[in-house]
């Protein structure tokens, strides 16, 4: 009787430790899509997030350019006189 339970019980340990085994693979393969999918949402949120403060301060760099060519302009015009 001994023997007989121990020869289940090595079948019944080789039976789930080969599922668990190659279950392992298949797990990190998942995780591995998981954090390439949740990469790709976070860049994309960022870039989304860059595009519109560029948006929101094009009014003020134009601004920055014409107050920089009249104060340009303004220098000129005075080292000439």
């Amino acid at each position: 009787m001994p023997r007989h339970n121990s020869v289940n019980l090595y079948l019944f340990i080789s039976k789930y430790s080969y599922r668990l085994i190659h279950a392992i693979p298949a797990t990190m393969e998942y995780q591995a899509e998981l954090n390439h999918k949740n990469d790709m949402k976070r860049i994309e949120a960022e870039l989304r997030g860059k595009a519109q403060v560029e948006r929101e301060n094009a009014d003020l760099i134009r601004e920055k350019i014409r107050l920089q060519a009249q104060e340009d302009r303004t220098t000129r015009l005075e080292s000439i006189k």
